[in-house]
Formats: structure tokens, C-alpha cells, sequence
């Protein structure tokens, strides 16, 4: 579904941030035109799609949580999730939706590079909304 799809673009926003960014920019700021999710995350309403919900949480507090071997004291990594209007010419917004056009039709990263909720269940449940 369209929210499943949106959902794991703010699951790999935040894991990019935490794993392929040295010193991520602070603020930092993930991007997303799927406001369900974010409601859904604001209201703590339960769904279908639960576990996602669960991996954007975990996601964004690892991606949160700085590394205290390289920075010395432990703290938090200031990281908000926005809205952002669909098909508005943003740049990263459109190379964003050509990126799940092409993980849609089959072309991914290897599954090791991706989050664990991508790869340990060999990909998200099937939705039965979806079906």
C-alpha cells in the first residue's frame, strides 16, 4: 500500500542518517509526502501496519542516540519528521519516488545495506489490505 511505502522511506531516512552519514547535520530533517504516516505516528493509533510504526520509533531513536566513542559525551541527535507536499518539484522529493519506482520494479540495494525490518523477513508481510 501506498502508506507501507511511505512508511519505509522515513524507516530508511533514518537509517541512512545512522549509518552511511559521518557526522549527520544536526538538525536534521526527514522528508516525507505520506501524512498518514505521520498522524499515524501522532496518534499512536493502532493498524494493520503496526510494525512499521514500531520501526520508524526504534529507527529514529538509533539514528538519534550520538555515538559516544566518537563524539565523547552522549547525546541526542536533534531529527524531525516533516510533511511535504507530493509532486511539488523538490528535488530530493522526486529523486526519492524514482528511487521506490525502481525498488518497486524489483532493482534494490543488497539486502545487508538495507534496515533489518527490509531483509530479516525476506521484505515486509504482505498487507491484506493491499491484496
Amino acid at each position: 500500500t501506498t502508506y507501507e511505502v511511505e512508511a519505509v522511506g522515513v524507516i530508511m531516512g533514518a537509517w541512512l542518517l545512522k549509518h552511511y552519514l559521518p557526522a549527520p547535520p544536526d538538525p536534521s530533517s526527514i522528508l516525507t509526502d505520506g501524512k498518514s504516516v505521520l498522524q499515524a505516528l501522532d496518534k499512536k493509533k493502532l493498524a494493520s501496519v503496526q510494525y512499521l510504526q514500531k520501526a520508524i520509533v526504534d529507527g529514529l531513536a538509533q539514528a538519534r542516540a550520538v555515538d559516544t566513542q566518537c563524539h565523547g559525551e552522549p547525546t541526542n541527535h536533534d531529527i524531525t519528521l516533516r510533511w511535504i507536499s507530493g509532486h511539488s518539484n523538490v528535488t530530493g522529493n522526486e529523486v526519492a519516488d524514482m528511487e521506490a519506482k525502481k525498488a518497486a520494479a524489483g532493482s534494490s540495494s543488497p539486502l545487508l545495506s538495507l534496515p533489518p525490518i527490509l531483509h530479516q523477513q525476506r521484505g515486509l508481510p504482505v498487507s491484506l489490505a493491499a491484496i
